[in-house]
């Protein structure tokens, strides 16, 4: 009995000092970034910006002949939303009962 708990206490020291470790290393690492001014690793290649006007786009063609065609001067256009009725549903209350 009397070595569980020698082992016991064994182990709460371990867990100690392994945090205290680890929080000594966090603070190591934000003094060294923070106040020594030293940049954390980056990648060699800084990435670019998408330019607005690609090369694609700019030698795009567009055939406006398309608008003439006849299968698109047939096409019809969506009924205005506000034409349709609403009607109401369900209760009033729905959670009384019937």
């Amino acid at each position: 009995m009397a070595i569980t708990i020698v082992q016991k206490g064994r182990r709460k020291k371990l867990i100690l000092w392994v945090g205290f470790v680890i929080v000594l290393i966090a603070l190591a690492s934000i003094f060294y970034f923070v106040f020594l001014g030293a940049k954390p690793p980056v990648s060699e290649k800084p990435q670019e910006a998408v330019p607005v006007v690609s090369e694609e786009l700019k030698k795009l063609d567009i055939k406006w002949e398309i608008l003439k065609d006849e299968r698109f001067q047939a096409l019809e256009s969506f009924p205005d939303i506000s034409s349709l009725t609403v009607e109401e549903s369900g209760r009033e209350n729905p959670f009384v009962p019937y």
